[in-house]
This record gives structure tokens, C-alpha cells and sequence, in this order.
């Protein structure tokens, strides 16, 4: 197996931001009791945008950290209420419905008018053309969201394939990578073959990791666990599936990273913010969040 060295590194603002965040996010409502708000905490979920846009200015991270985190929230949201209120709040986040249609706790209106105000600021970090790309981005992350809810209704398991397509938006992890070319408006590589690589890579290593969670909240949105569903395999062969596709996959990018170094629009210093979020995103996902060391800043090895 090739091994390839990843760039792992923090933004130095983060550490600083922390306390102004955990302290928006209780002010605003959207953390109303101090045990959740310490699990934010240990669980480092302030610290993610910090990992995956390592060289951002404090400003723009700013930002972006209250996104993730109001992500963070809302994942945790859609898993606490029912499938027909969830969609109310999706539905509400895409501006198909009103709050007033939501029987819902301080939390989701908080969630709502906050995703709101973000979103139109972030909105305005870029050019329209970017503009038009983020909002996108956005209305992708929320039907895929829509997709994973319609389908606990149903009980339906999708089809792998499906699963792994829909996957990609319902993560966020496209959402990550649009806000990574906020800078960049003269890429003119194969940006989407690139994302999409990446973008398996960080979906199918999550999955890989949540296996057993996603088992025992018999949750079937695994690409493991359909999988075993639809192929009758053993645990053993779908984790040396998922081993071998990671394998395939960094290959793959690596390579094709190597490909457009001759192409017009490559642009090196965009390559480097790539494999640093990339980077950045599996760490904080593969650490034991309440136990970071003291430096970050170095490499990690796949």
C-alpha cells in the first residue's frame, strides 16, 4: 500500500476565537444548557474550521467557524427531533416554509435566524460568480439532507450507489471545498475531478470510523453497512473494501494532482490549501477530540 503524507496544521486564530464563540453561541440561544456546551467543547467542534482552512485571516474564519458549528447543530437536531419536524426545519433553512409551521424549541428558530445572518455574510466574502456557487452549494447540502430524512420515513435503504453520489452533498463536504476557492477565480484545472476525490476520501473515512454507531442507531446511511444490506457480506470484507477503496482513491488523487501541474490555470498555492484541508479534516476526525496535544502543526501519514 502507498503511503502518502498529508499536511496537517491549525489556524493560530482559532484558540482565540474560542471563547467569543462559545459565548455567541449561548447568548444567541443556540446552546441552552452548560453540558452541551462543554461537549462542544471537548469534542473540538470549534476547532474544525481551524483545521481545515489553516492559512484563512482570523475575520473570514470567524465566519466560517459559526457555520460549522451551527452544521454541528444541526446534525445533532435532526437526529433528537422526529422526520416530520426535521424536514419542517430543512424545509425552513431552504425558505420553503415558514418558522411559524415549526412546533420547535428556542434552538431551531436560534439555528434558523443565525444560518440566516451567516449565510449572508459569508455571502459577500467572494465574488457573484462565487456568490452563486455558495448559495448552490448550500441548496445541494439541504436536498441531500432531505433525501437521508424522506428515506428514514420510508424506511427505504438506497442503492449504494446512490447513497455514495448523495453522500458527497449531504456531508457538507462540498460546501468545504467551495469555501476553500473563495480566493481563487482563475482555476481552470479539472477543479471537479479533484473535489471529488477528496470528497470521497473524507466521506468514506467517516463512514468507516461511524460504522458501528450508525449500526446501532440502525441508521442505514453507511456505505459499509449497505454494503453488507445489499451484498450479504461479512464485516471483514466490507472494512478490507473500504481499506482498499481509500488506497484506490489517494492514488487516484495523487496522481491526477500530478497530471495538472502542466495545465493551464494550475495553481500550486490551491493544491497546498487542498491537501491541508484534506489533511486538516481527517486529523481532527481520527483524534480523540478532548485530548489534542500541545502542537498540531506537522504531517500525518494515510
Amino acid at each position: 500500500m502507498n503511503q502518502y503524507l498529508l499536511p496537517v496544521s491549525i489556524n493560530t486564530a482559532t484558540p482565540f476565537l474560542e471563547p467569543e464563540i462559545c459565548s455567541w453561541m449561548w447568548e444567541s440561544g443556540l446552546v441552552s444548557s452548560e453540558p452541551r456546551l462543554e461537549r462542544m467543547q471537548d469534542q473540538k467542534i470549534i476547532w474544525f474550521a481551524g483545521y481545515l482552512f489553516p492559512e484563512m485571516d482570523a475575520g473570514k474564519l470567524d465566519l466560517i467557524t459559526r457555520f460549522f458549528c451551527c452544521l454541528f447543530i444541526l446534525d445533532d437536531l435532526l437526529d433528537e427531533v422526529g422526520t416530520d419536524e426535521s424536514m419542517l426545519l430543512l424545509e425552513a433553512l431552504a425558505n420553503t416554509t415558514t418558522t411559524s409551521a415549526l412546533r420547535t424549541s428556542g434552538i431551531v428558530k436560534a439555528l434558523i435566524d443565525q444560518l440566516g445572518l451567516l449565510m449572508l455574510s459569508i455571502s459577500r466574502l467572494g465574488s457573484e460568480h462565487w456568490k452563486a456557487g455558495f448559495y448552490a452549494s448550500w441548496s445541494d447540502y439541504l436536498e441531500a439532507q432531505q433525501w437521508e430524512v424522506q428515506n428514514r420515513i420510508a424506511g427505504h435503504a438506497p442503492a449504494l450507489a446512490e447513497y455514495k453520489e448523495m453522500r458527497l452533498f449531504s456531508s457538507g463536504v462540498y460546501l468545504a471545498l467551495h469555501l476553500l476557492k473563495m480566493g481563487w477565480t482563475n482555476l481552470d484545472c479539472p477543479v471537479s475531478w479533484i473535489e471529488q476525490k477528496v470528497g470521497r476520501i473524507i466521506c468514506l473515512s467517516n463512514d468507516l470510523r461511524s460504522v458501528e454507531k450508525e449500526r446501532k442507531d440502525q441508521d442505514f446511511h453507511n456505505e459499509l453497512l449497505l454494503l453488507q444490506l445489499q451484498t450479504g457480506c461479512s464485516d471483514s470484507i466490507s472494512y478490507s473494501y473500504a481499506r482498499k477503496q481509500l488506497e484506490g482513491l489517494f492514488d487516484q488523487l495523487f496522481k491526477l494532482l500530478e497530471l495538472i501541474k502542466e495545465k493551464e490555470g494550475y495553481s500550486e498555492a490551491w493544491v497546498n490549501e487542498l491537501l491541508l484541508l484534506l489533511g486538516g479534516c481527517m486529523y481532527w476526525s481520527d483524534q480523540d477530540t478532548a485530548r489534542y496535544g500541545i502542537s498540531v502543526n506537522g504531517i500525518s501519514k494515510f
